[in-house]
């Protein structure tokens, strides 16, 4: 259908520009390795997910949600990003 086809674009379009401006999207997890794992193997799962499963396009379109709404979370109070490391 047409809407899943535009919300789809949408989708890569938004992990696309999400993929270009890290450095600055994600500045206030600089130091957080976990963080950045996780965010990159959200992607790296949905892409993938998207590419093997019969309604790829939908999985493509939650998971870039999916990974919106983490970044929205943590650009919203860059303290949440801080992770106490055990050594």
């Amino acid at each position: 259908t047409p809407t899943r086809s535009n919300a789809t674009a949408i989708a890569a379009l938004t992990l696309a520009y999400g993929i270009k401006y890290r450095a600055r999207i994600y500045a206030p997890l600089a130091d957080s390795d976990v963080w950045r794992a996780a965010l990159a193997g959200s992607v790296a799962a949905g892409v993938v997910g998207s590419l093997s499963n019969d309604s790829g396009p939908l999985l493509l379109v939650i998971s870039t949600f999916a990974v919106v709404a983490a970044t929205v979370y943590v650009r919203g109070d860059p303290r949440l990003a801080h992770v106490d490391r055990v050594e």
